[in-house]
């Protein structure tokens, strides 16, 4: 596993930072996620996770002493990825793997407006969160 947040980078989090979560996977190199905090509590970090293809969103509990997920389930733990190259690459892909299925989608129905309409909309919504707000 990267390294995680320090107790420092912990108690710096606020609703509305970004962070990033790393999830054990037996077998295979650990995956990563992007999620929002929600919530501040003394002892946890409340996070919200897009589920995988949109579908929903999860709650999770972090430990605000260890930034380790609480509860069940497989190991996850939220991470500095600022100095990981390969897992910058990743989440860059995660983050425009959506626009490039409704570009393949659209690309072989190039007739269908209503994927292009998905497809603008896909990129559009990049754009907006690749911009600095003014």
């Amino acid at each position: 596993m990267s390294d995680g947040l320090t107790a420092e980078q912990l108690g710096e989090l606020e609703p509305g930072h970004p962070v990033t979560i790393e999830t054990a996977v037996t077998g295979r190199r650990p995956s990563l996620a992007t999620g929002t905090v929600v919530r501040t509590e003394p002892t946890a970090v409340i996070v919200a996770v897009p589920g995988r293809g949109g579908r929903g969103t999860y709650i999770e509990r972090y430990s605000r002493r260890a930034g380790i997920r609480v509860g069940r389930g497989t190991r996850a733990q939220l991470v500095d990825v600022s100095s990981d190259g390969r897992a910058v690459r990743d989440l860059d892909k995660q983050r425009t793997s959506h626009v490039d299925v409704l570009y393949r989608a659209w690309s072989r129905h190039r007739g269908d407006a209503d994927l292009l309409r998905q497809l603008h909309a896909a990129i559009e919504e990049l754009l907006q969160k690749a911009t600095p707000a003014s």
